[in-house]
């Protein structure tokens, strides 16, 4: 036994403890990395906001994960089938809708043609595969479903229908119902169902987007619409006249006002003769589509009187118009995109991370150890 052999045997042995000590440190730093908080600053305001990008959902997008209990952070339930929705069922179901909305009677001056939307189409598809029932095995609404910066969602919901078509043809049949109370307060007649009704044929609802599972056998089915129709007392879901569509700036073929799309947001006004949106709040919201600005001055009343505290935000519209104090902003922008990896830290701690990354950096690359190429951004993916 050589000297020599020894020595080389512990120089081995010890390179080797060197490498993996180092290899298992950088897989440490990348992993800590990967689940660090998000800081997003605009530079228009004054001071940053921040809004989280890495909770326990990845599929679910930072500014769903600020609201406990949002439908969007939902999985899919121990006894969920969920249905494929192919292009063909989702045309299907626009096309039906705007159907049964150009003939309805009374004759519609003012209703606009409807439009799939892939968002409400992503939190009909939480809530329709979570299969969430009571206990005696119902179907029940979704209390959070609304998308935060935009609008309140609308639904209907249907148990043990054949397919798409026969429950949306139970829910227009309500009209029954509703017709001999038109212009009248339902509920202090209360005639019977027809809240599916007045939410198919709602004038303002453009948007819609729907999702089915199987739940412990029994098919579920959910519509979501936005921006959501049944309210002010269903006293009239729409404009009454002779002629179709005689309110429409443009129209369809069939009688239905054509505004390419335009969906007002915020609880804003839809003016369908011009084809435009009023804004509630000016201060806080931007034309066409009334949408949130988040580096716009904020309304007067935002967090300076005595009066508004955290509760306040629960107000739909004081929601859209104190989008900072409300936490709507940043994470709520439309070309918001949080990128991981991005840490608040002291001067102190930043310097410290800073010569720690180049040491690792060049201890890995010594090693033939890559870790500079691991991705540091994340844009939610498109859902489903």
């Amino acid at each position: 036994f050589k000297l020599s052999s020894l020595g080389t045997y512990f120089r081995n042995k010890y390179i080797m403890h060197i490498a993996t000590n180092n290899i298992l440190l950088c897989i440490v730093i990348a992993l800590t990395c990967q689940v660090s908080d998000a800081t997003h600053s605009i530079s228009k305001r004054n001071a940053p906001l921040t809004c989280p990008s890495c909770q326990a959902s990845p599929q679910c997008h930072p500014k769903y994960e600020t609201i406990p209990g949002h439908t969007a952070c939902l999985t899919v339930g121990p006894n969920s089938k969920p249905f494929e929705m192919t292009e063909a069922i989702k045309k299907e179901i626009v096309d039906y809708h705007n159907e049964l909305r150009a003939n309805v009677n009374p004759i519609p001056t003012d209703m606009l043609v409807m439009q799939w939307d892939d968002e409400l189409y992503m939190l009909a598809r939480r809530w329709a595969d979570a299969c969430k029932q009571t206990a005696q095995g119902n179907s029940y609404h979704d209390k959070n479903r609304f998308v935060p910066g935009k609008y309140y969602v609308g639904q209907n919901l249907g148990n043990g229908h054949r397919d798409f078509r026969h429950v949306i043809t139970k829910w227009h049949d309500e009209h029954v119902n509703y017709a001999p109370f038109y212009g009248k307060p339902l509920n202090k007649t209360k005639p019977g169902a027809t809240g599916h009704y007045t939410q198919v044929v709602w004038a303002t609802t453009n948007l819609i987007g729907c999702a089915a599972s199987n739940c412990s056998g029994t098919p579920f089915y959910v519509c979501n619409y936005a921006p959501s129709g049944n309210h002010g007392g269903f006293l009239r879901p729409y404009s009454t006249g002779t002629k179709k569509g005689e309110l429409c700036m443009k129209k369809t073929a069939s009688g239905l006002c054509d505004c390419g799309g335009l969906a007002c947001q915020n609880e804003s006004k839809f003016n369908i003769s011009t084809c435009s949106c009023t804004c509630y709040y000016e201060e806080s919201l931007s034309p066409p589509a009334c949408s949130i600005n988040c580096s716009a001055k904020p309304y007067w009343y935002c967090g300076t009187q005595p009066g508004f505290t955290a509760s306040s935000c629960e107000n739909r519209f004081l929601l859209s118009a104190c989008p900072q104090e409300c936490k709507i902003c940043p994470c709520y922008e439309d070309d918001y995109k949080p990128v991981m990896c991005r840490v608040s830290l002291t001067s102190v701690s930043s310097f410290f991370l800073l010569m720690l990354s180049v040491y690792l950096s060049l201890t890995c690359s010594r090693l033939n150890f890559d870790i500079a190429q691991y991705d540091t951004s994340y844009d939610p993916p498109n859902i489903p």
